[in-house]
């Protein structure tokens, strides 16, 4: 720390750091390859999970249906 004539400390902040050096990229796929990578595991998933997510559906849209209901009510 520097002192000034009023013996006042200079403020250094903690973010005042050397910017850090950007990592190599690891992933030579194209961007169409890593849509078409992302398509197949979403589908991949679906299918693996196909009766939980159908589930979810119905209690979602069953929500909405209830939802529609009470408005209407009101």
């Amino acid at each position: 720390m520097t002192t000034y004539d009023d013996d006042l400390p200079i403020y250094i902040s903690i973010y005042d750091k050397k910017p850090r050096k950007p990592r190599a990229p690891t992933c030579t796929l194209t961007a169409e390859e890593k849509r078409q990578r992302a398509c197949d595991i979403a589908k991949k998933h679906y299918y693996n999970h196909h009766e939980k997510i159908n589930a979810r559906h119905k209690l979602y849209n069953e929500s909405v249906k209830l939802k529609k209901i009470n408005k209407e009510e009101i």
